[in-house]
């Protein structure tokens, strides 16, 4: 298992990620450092592809942190399969987890009520998009308000290149600044 530091910046951070890189297929629990990864985390973020759909664990984290957690900070990113695929007999095709299609209670019990999660596809979308929705969603923020300002700094970032670049063709333009190029005789 990892922790790893996103910073956005200077003074700016989402936070700190727990990734875990243990192999539970072994283990007849979480453990104890995983579950108290899960519930010291904020946000958690589901990778979502049919194995994942039929991982245990997986799943068993979903339970874990819904029911001790607000649902609504569960984010997931689909990277293969198809979402709610097995509620048309195609569960071979499924990418969500059965915790994460579902309501989960406060004491770990999958319901029948149906939770929609709302997860971007990473093969659909594009990944800098990609990000800046998850990182909206992390900080809480609305995401047409982080991609605009994003837009913003890419057109304010391609203005000063151009006005560079022109600054620099004008100096060489000017007839003070002589640059000859000779070819040597031989």
């Amino acid at each position: 298992m990892r922790v790893l530091n996103i910073e956005l910046g200077p003074k700016r951070t989402v936070g700190r990620f727990f990734r875990d890189d243990d192999d539970l297929a072994g283990a007849s629990s979480l453990g104890a450092a995983l579950t108290g990864a899960i519930d010291d985390s904020e946000n958690l973020i589901v990778i979502c592809s049919p194995y994942a759909a039929k991982s245990k664990w997986v799943n068993e984290e979903v339970i874990r942190f819904k029911s001790r957690r607000d649902p609504s900070k569960v984010f997931a990113i689909i990277i293969d399969g198809e979402p709610n695929a097995s509620d048309y007999g195609r569960h071979d095709q499924e990418c969500f987890p059965l915790a994460l299609r579902r309501v989960v209670s406060s004491v770990g019990i999958v319901t029948d009520e149906v939770d929609e999660p709302i997860a971007p596809d990473l093969r659909k979308e594009p990944f800098k998009k990609l990000i800046v929705r998850m990182v909206a969603g992390l900080l809480g923020i609305s995401f047409d308000s982080l991609w605009q300002r994003e837009q913003r700094r890419k057109r304010a970032n391609l203005l000063k290149a151009s006005l560079a670049g022109l600054i620099i063709a004008g100096i060489f333009k000017h007839p003070a600044v002589s640059i000859k190029f000779r070819t040597p005789v031989s």
